[in-house]
């Protein structure tokens, strides 16, 4: 019996090697599937740091430099239940504020490890990308999961953090705080202004993302 065992075994072990030898190239990676199309948030909008829409001391002193964190909450708010406040850009920036990762003139200071220790508080984890191609960032946002993308000073004027949620052989299509409201871009004129960066958030396992009822803000 011990036998026939030891001989099935070494008959069905080249047979899973080679299966997983032929898995296809490029596979994109299987991140959580967000329930709704990221919803852009005005960067520039009063109503974003205020109590009410009249501009605010926190409006004027963050708005130009707050692109990361109306990426980052648009990214979260689409995966929020149904039903749960979605947050606005202040929500997030205070937590930015809190950590120390961002600055009026300068905008988040430390790429991915910034959005890894913001977002964290919101109970979601972040995967940076390694070194992606376009069309891997295009295959992760067409199954459902936004990217955060950044385009960086040299190549877009003051840089810029906004969301990639789709796109095809010509067009990427986008999730934009700022004034442009960038919607569609040409592939080429994308590539134009990305050097790469690109990171996926998702909820950290430890159940639903935490909605904003369950957080305490310190005052502003």
């Amino acid at each position: 019996m011990v036998l026939v065992f030891v001989a099935l075994l070494l008959f069905l072990l080249p047979l899973a090697v080679l299966s997983l030898q032929q898995q296809p190239a490029g596979t994109p990676p299987h991140y959580r599937i967000a329930p709704e199309v990221p919803v852009r948030l005005n960067q520039l909008d009063p109503a974003q740091y205020c109590p009410t829409s009249a501009p605010c001391e926190e409006w004027r002193t963050w708005a130009g430099s707050a692109c990361s964190a109306a990426a980052t909450a648009a990214n979260i708010n689409a995966f929020l239940p149904e039903g749960a406040r979605p947050y606005r850009v202040v929500d997030i920036l205070h937590e930015e504020i809190r950590q120390r990762q961002i600055s009026p003139r300068l905008g988040l200071l430390n790429g991915a490890e910034s959005i890894e220790k913001t977002v964290k508080r919101f109970g979601f984890t972040t995967h940076p990308l390694d070194h992606p191609s376009l069309n891997d960032v295009l295959q992760i946002a067409n199954l459902g999961t936004p990217v955060i993308v950044n385009w960086p000073p040299e190549l877009w004027k003051g840089g810029h953090f906004l969301l990639v949620r789709g796109g095809n052989q010509t067009s990427v299509f986008l999730t934009d705080s700022s004034s442009y409201n960038f919607v569609t871009l040409p592939r080429a004129t994308f590539l134009a202004r990305w050097a790469g960066f690109a990171v996926v958030i998702e909820p950290d396992g430890s159940g639903l993302p935490k909605t904003s009822s369950m957080l305490q803000w310190p005052a502003a």
